[in-house]
């Protein structure tokens, strides 16, 4: 593909579903909140496996902060005003951002695009973004769609449910991102399969 009249990266920021303080936060600061809560811990004595849930809750935090900040630097792929396809087509960036949901493992995040395409309104031919982080065609991320895969086929339906509950839900008893992006992969795929999984959350 070939750019034409390229223009600045526009930046648009990620939706998360974090808290407003949360976002304010950089990895730095995080990483220095665990660093205090695991030294805190030793000094309220805290009992090893209440930490362990502690700990795997401020990762999945981090994990969610630091895809934002890749997702973010990423920009929204626009190329210029037009694009040369490999086949020699010559299509227009549109108007309009499209908007798409990614679900990863660590939350879900709105990614806004710019696209080609001939005209408004038609069909997209082309989102550089897309392709330039290999996104899935679903809005579940690969490593989502590997994990139902595991489950489904290693668990009956009935018992996927509570293997992700014990796994992934906080102690407050809130599912996780990444448990909620799952239980809706994984009603699809029951869905899919005339089976029975309870995906409520």
């Amino acid at each position: 593909m070939h750019h034409h009249q390229s223009s600045p990266t526009r930046y648009i920021p990620m939706m998360s579903r974090t808290s407003p303080s949360d976002q304010n936060l950089t990895l730095h600061d995080q990483l220095e909140q665990l660093e205090h809560y695991v030294k805190e811990s030793v000094v309220t004595g805290a009992a090893i496996h209440q930490v362990e849930m502690g700990i795997w809750h401020r990762v999945l935090e981090l994990g969610h902060h630091a895809l934002k900040l890749y997702l973010s630097l990423q920009g929204d792929g626009d190329v210029g005003e037009t694009l040369e396809l490999e086949n020699g087509e010559i299509v227009h960036r549109l108007p309009s951002v499209s908007r798409r949901e990614y679900q990863s493992v660590f939350g879900d995040f709105s990614l806004e695009r710019s696209v080609y395409g001939s005209r408004e309104g038609q069909k997209i031919v082309c989102a550089p973004l897309d392709s330039r982080l290999q996104l899935p065609e679903s809005k579940f991320s690969y490593l989502l769609q590997d994990w139902d895969q595991s489950l489904v086929v290693e668990n009956p339906f009935a018992q996927v449910n509570v293997t992700i509950s014990r796994i992934l839900v906080q102690a407050g008893g809130n599912k996780v991102p990444v448990a909620r992006a799952l239980f809706r992969l994984l009603g699809e795929s029951c869905h899919r399969s005339n089976g029975k999984v309870d995906i409520s959350s």
